[in-house]
């Protein structure tokens, strides 16, 4: 039996996302908290330290993937189609699809960019979510929550 949308998945998907990035956010803390300063040594180290870092999250990152949402319906056993019919369905789910999405594309742009993933796959798959986040204004009559926010911001002057 397909398991049911709850409000729960929202945070669910965002989650899956954020501990993507989150992990590497506090590694990099940690390096900065573990050599602070200017002098010489301690930036030569820091470096030292970032490069076993870079090359720790390439590996990670080529075994792993990227965050996908068929990988996030995987976690949570349902089938992509289960989660298109979700957003299809449930506005403040696509939302934070949407969030996600731009999470992945902020991956493949720094990935891309730093030499981690080559630099046509990295742009494909840009340009893919960039068709899908179009894709979805278009099925939404072009209204996006923003547009709400701004039209509550115009009436209100």
């Amino acid at each position: 039996m397909p398991k049911q949308y709850s409000e729960k998945m929202c945070g669910s998907v965002r989650r899956y996302f954020e501990a993507f990035i989150g992990y590497w956010d506090r590694q990099m803390k940690r390096i900065e908290e573990t050599y602070p300063g200017d002098d010489a040594d301690v930036m030569g180290a820091r470096a030292a330290a970032y490069g076993r870092l870079l090359d720790e999250m390439t590996v990670s990152t080529r075994l792993r993937g990227l965050p996908s949402l068929e990988k996030w319906a995987k976690l949570v056993h349902v089938n992509p189609s289960t989660v298109s019919r979700w957003r299809r369905e449930y506005p403040e789910f696509d939302e934070a699809c949407r969030d996600c999405l731009a999470i992945q594309t902020d991956i493949l742009r720094d990935g891309g960019l730093g030499g981690l993933y080559a630099g046509r796959v990295a742009t494909f798959l840009i340009k893919m979510n960039e068709d899908r986040a179009r894709e979805a204004e278009q099925s939404s009559g072009g209204m996006r929550l923003e547009d709400f926010d701004d039209a509550d911001d115009e009436d209100s002057s």
